[in-house]
């Protein structure tokens, strides 16, 4: 009896012993707050590029983080479990903007890991969120009265949201419904380059959702017209989506095509409301794209 009690209180006390260094161990471990920012080229003017950043950890799988803060445009604040040559990260253009020429990842520093190898895209000089997501320029493309004051904040604080968040179903949504009402008023150019920016934003949506990034190639291309269309690599990414996610029959005429089920499946966009987005005509008429640095050539 007395032997076996001796056992048992030296047990308890390796367990103990074992118990107090498991907590030291796990107390050792703080979590180290990460700054990611993400620019254009010196040479492109080094704006701010709102980016998709993935991380690997020890060797492991990539994987797109999620749960980042978005405090501005390209700047990501993540938390991770320790900051060293261990922890990689990777950044793709969240928006047709810029592209990076060179894919290249980088290790985790401190205070902050820079990407600053993005470069502006064709697309980017035809359309320009920077003004898109402008109060005023909305407030000169509206034609300045009452309605054009109402609106111009609404569309404004909206697509600055949706932009930096990544909630591609707003600008998707937003920019159909932007584009039907100019083409019904006689705006056709105009109407053309927000039904582009509806187009890039649901294959971007769809890329995202299907954990595929775009930088080695291109959502819309150009059509026989000289306008911006999907491209057949997009078109087909949309056409999985829609069999494989949605249960979209491919028999169906808008197969293939950014429908309004395929739109509202992406982020933000089943909370989306089309007449958030509706104009009356005397405004629709007197739209003028080069308040927002539009070039519908």
């Amino acid at each position: 009896m007395r032997l076996r009690s001796k056992n048992c209180k030296s047990g308890l006390a390796f367990v103990a012993a074992s118990l107090v260094a498991s907590a030291v161990g796990a107390a050792d471990v703080t979590p180290t707050t990460v700054t990611i920012m993400t620019r254009s080229t010196p040479a492109s003017g080094g704006e701010a590029v709102v980016a998709r950043i993935w991380h690997s950890i020890d060797g492991g799988p990539w994987s797109e983080i999620t749960n980042g803060s978005r405090p501005q445009r390209g700047v990501m604040v993540v938390t991770e479990p320790k900051c060293d040559i261990s922890v990689s990260y990777n950044a793709s253009a969240m928006w047709f903007t810029h592209t990076r020429d060179i894919q290249t990842t980088t290790t985790c520093n401190e205070p902050e890991v820079v990407f600053n190898d993005f470069v502006p895209t064709e697309t980017a000089a035809a359309i320009n969120p920077a003004r898109l997501t402008n109060p005023d320029a909305w407030m000169s493309a509206l034609g300045g009265d009452a309605v054009a004051a109402q609106k111009s904040e609404q569309f404004a604080t909206k697509l600055n949201d949706a932009i930096l968040n990544g909630d591609f179903g707003v600008v998707a949504i937003a920019s159909s419904e932007l584009a039907a009402q100019l083409r019904t008023a006689g705006k056709e150019k105009e109407a053309a380059i927000f039904t582009s920016l509806s187009v890039d934003a649901t294959v971007r949506g769809v890329a995202k959702a299907r954990n595929l990034s775009l930088e080695d190639w291109t959502a819309l291309s150009t059509d026989q017209k000289g306008d911006m269309a999907l491209s057949a690599k997009g078109k087909n990414l949309v056409q999985i989506y829609q069999v494989e996610d949605l249960g979209i029959s491919d028999k169906l005429d808008s197969f293939g095509k950014t429908n309004w089920k395929t739109m509202r499946s992406l982020e933000g966009g089943g909370t989306t409301k089309a007449v958030d987005w509706h104009l009356p005509v005397t405004t629709l008429e007197k739209f003028d794209a080069k308040a927002l640095n539009f070039n519908p050539t």
